[in-house]
Order: structure tokens, then sequence, then C-alpha cells
């Protein structure tokens, strides 16, 4: 219950409506009513046995991670947001409310086994706060020491990944949600306007798990770029959150020929 609860706490009750029209917002309001006194300003139609909502919300996500309601947890609604400043539109999942906060619950433990792994690789974006300005103040240190920059942006990053390398990245690291993960990641129907849309590959812009998914996958991306460079004679210092200056001075010092830092959100 108190990962249901912190996850709950986490969710944009002003979130859009997945493919039934319920909203995020009913469940935290249903929830802040639970077992308030009938006739009460946060119940005024009546109270409810002491969390019982709560304990109910609970059972519903322990059903889902078990792989229960595969098609609930398949089916999202598609929005399409106009990208600022550029043509064209990012397509963005709307899952339902219950399977969003089941996600979100695994998305928060896979983070407490990945946190680590992720920095050693050089991420700034998932789960560092305010790692993307921290990260371009580090580069702009590598550009007064002389060295040459050069930023590299994936285009539709999300639709870009296998889901096999994202379901294989996470059984690497933690064996125990790899299931879901692979469960979460059948091809998702996409219900728009227009019609509707099946997709197996990438993961979806909107699902609370994708960010963190994603990032695994470059994480995996990086350390194999690593690896095949330094086979090749080339040394390449990782831009690893609360070490940049130990990288600087290595680089100052001629002992790394190339530096990486990367950003994942």
């Amino acid at each position: 219950e108190a990962a249901v609860m912190k996850a709950l706490k986490e969710a944009d009750g002003a979130a859009a409506p997945g493919v039934t029209g319920l909203r995020m917002g009913w469940l935290k309001q249903v929830v802040a009513s639970d077992g308030a006194p009938k006739g009460t300003k946060g119940s005024p139609c009546g109270g409810v046995d002491r969390h019982s909502v709560m304990r109910t919300l609970a059972m519903w996500v322990d059903g889902l991670l078990a792989g229960g309601a595969p098609g609930l947890s398949s089916t999202v609604r598609l929005r399409l947001i106009p990208k600022p400043g550029k043509d064209g539109a990012r397509p963005i999942g709307i899952g339902e409310p219950i399977v969003t906060l089941a996600k979100k619950v695994a998305a928060n433990a896979l983070s407490l086994t990945t946190e680590r792994w992720l920095g050693e690789k050089g991420q700034w974006g998932v789960g560092v706060a305010d790692g993307c300005r921290v990260l371009a103040g580090a580069i702009s240190g590598f550009w007064d020491d002389g060295w040459t920059v050069v930023g590299l942006d994936v285009k539709n990053a999300f639709n870009t990944v296998h889901r096999r390398a994202v379901v294989d990245v996470v059984r690497s690291l933690d064996g125990d949600l790899a299931p879901f993960v692979a469960f979460a990641l059948r091809p998702t129907t996409m219900i728009g306007d227009g019609g509707t849309l099946v997709v197996d590959r990438g993961v979806v812009q909107g699902d609370p798990m994708s960010p963190l998914l994603f990032a695994l996958v470059m994480g995996s991306v990086v350390e194999k770029v690593v690896k095949r460079c330094g086979d090749r004679g080339v040394r390449v210092g990782v831009l690893v959150p609360g070490d940049v200056q130990r990288v600087r001075r290595d680089a100052q010092r001629g002992e790394v020929d190339a530096v990486m830092g990367w950003y994942a959100d």
C-alpha cells in the first residue's frame, strides 16, 4: 500500500484520461476521502471504512503486476502533442490510471536497483536533480580547457529501441521485475480519433516506465561503446554525477582521449 500511495502522490491529478475516460484526479479524490466521516468537507456524501479504497487500489495494482488484465495494460489513448518550435507532433500514449499506478510502482522499484549502475554509465537525466544543467556546466569546463565538444541528439529516440533489448537489460539488472517489464512491452494498441495503431517497437512516450527503460538501454549502449573504444586503444572518460572533477583532472593530465556524458528523460 505504501508503494501505491507514493506512486499516487507522484501522479499528475490533471492528466488527461485513458481510453475509458477515467481520470487520475478521480482516484486521488476518492483516496483523499478514504475513511472520512459522513458529511465532512473531505467526504460530503459520506465516508468509507478507513483505508479500504487504498487497499482496493493496492490489490488491483498487485493483480496488474502479476500479469492480470493484459488488454487493459497494453491499450492507450493516442494524443498528438505539437513539438515546440518544430514541425510535426509527438505521439503520447495515455494509459488507464490504475495501469499507470502499477507501472509507476514498478518504475520506482526499478530505479532503486538501477540508479547506481546508470550513474556509473554517465547518465544525467532520469533520477538526477537538475542533471541537464549540471552536465552542460561540466562540458563547458572541457570547452574552456580546449577540448572539442560534440553534441548528438537521437531523433525519435523513444521509438527507436527494440523492446527485446529493453527486457534483456532489465533482466541483467533486476530479474524480479523483468517479467513485468516483458509483460508491459507486449504490442501496444494506441487508439486515437483517426483510428487504431498497434506498436511493437520502442517505449511509449507517456508511460511512466519509459524514461527509465530508455535510459537503461542507452546505458547498455554506452557500456559497449566504452569497451569497444578501449579494445581499440581509445581511452574514454565517463562523466559520472558527483565525480566530474576527477575526470576533468584525468583529461588535463592526458590520461583520457575522449570524455562522454549523456542525458535521457
